[in-house]
C-alpha cells in the first residue's frame, strides 16, 4: 500500500510493514529488556557508562580530555555592584552557563557530561567574579581494563 502524505500527517501503524527488527535482519537478536544478555554483558554495560569517582584529573581552559569519560563543569558567579557571567563548553557546544546582575548575589551550576578523549572544554567568562573548572572522571570499566 502506498500513501501519500502531507506536511504535518502522521502514519498509521497499520501502514507499517515490519518492525526495526526484521529491517536490520536482527530478528530475535535485540531485546528491549535485554534478557538475553548475560549477567557479565549487563554489568559490561553498565560499567561502560558508569562513572568512577575515585579518580580524576583537572582539565584547563582550552584542555583536551586526555581519555574517555565524565567531564564534572562547575561554573560560579558572585558579587554585588558588578554583571558577571561563565560560561562552559565542549567543542564549542555551551553545556552551562550562568550570569549575576548588578545587584545579585551569585549563581552557580554544576553539571556531568560524557565526553570523548580529545573533546576540547573551554570557559567564556566576564567580568570581575567569576570562575569555572573542569574535572574529568573515567567510566568504571576503563581502570578495570587498564
Amino acid at each position: 500500500m502506498t500513501s501519500t502524505l502531507k506536511l504535518g500527517s502522521k502514519i498509521p501503524i497499520s501502514e507499517i510493514e515490519g518492525d526495526i527488527s526484521e529491517a536490520s535482519g536482527m530478528t530475535g537478536f535485540l531485546d528491549d529488556d535485554m534478557t538475553r544478555l548475560s549477567q557479565a554483558g549487563k554489568e559490561a554495560v553498565f560499567n561502560s557508562i558508569t562513572v568512577d569517582l575515585s579518580s580524576g584529573v583537572s582539565i584547563s581552559n582550552n584542555g583536551a580530555m586526555p581519555f574517555d569519560g565524565w567531564a564534572f563543569i562547575t561554573i560560579s558567579v558572585w558579587g554585588t555592584g558588578t554583571n558577571s557571567e561563565a560560561h562552559a563548553f565542549i567543542n564549542d557546544a555551551r553545556v552551562g552557563g550562568v550570569v549575576t546582575g548588578a545587584n545579585g548575589s551569585g549563581n552557580n551550576a554544576s553539571i556531568f557530561v560524557p565526553v570523548q578523549q580529545g573533546d576540547i572544554f573551554k570557559l567564556a567568562l566576564s567580568g570581575s567574579n567569576r570562575s569555572g573548572n573542569c574535572k574529568l572522571y573515567p567510566y568504571k570499566n576503563s581502570q578495570e581494563a587498564a
